[in-house]
């Protein structure tokens, strides 16, 4: 499935602030949905007993703790079940 291609859009706007705390203008910050630019599926994803490891492209990235904690229950239990693409599940 080819990756969809969005326009950015409009976040939000920030203040920029002096050192003071006053407001000296803003700054638009502007960004696309992760799903509109990467795709992840299971295969890409390498669990250990030591190390949680993603493949992005040809890059593969070790995940360091806090965020590979959740990786190895999630993977014994992905939870698909309980989705909006499975509706009729307790």
């Amino acid at each position: 499935m080819p990756i969809k291609r969005r326009e950015w859009k409009k976040l939000r706007d920030l203040p920029i602030l002096d050192e003071t705390g006053v407001s000296v203008g803003q700054a638009t910050v502007f960004g696309q949905l992760a799903e509109d630019i990467a795709q992840l599926a299971w295969n890409d994803v390498t669990i250990t007993e030591e190390l949680a490891t993603i493949q992005f492209g040809t890059i593969q990235t070790a995940l360091p703790e806090p965020f590979a904690q959740p990786w190895p229950e999630l993977a014994a239990d992905p939870g698909h079940d309980l989705t909006a693409s499975y509706p009729n599940t307790a």
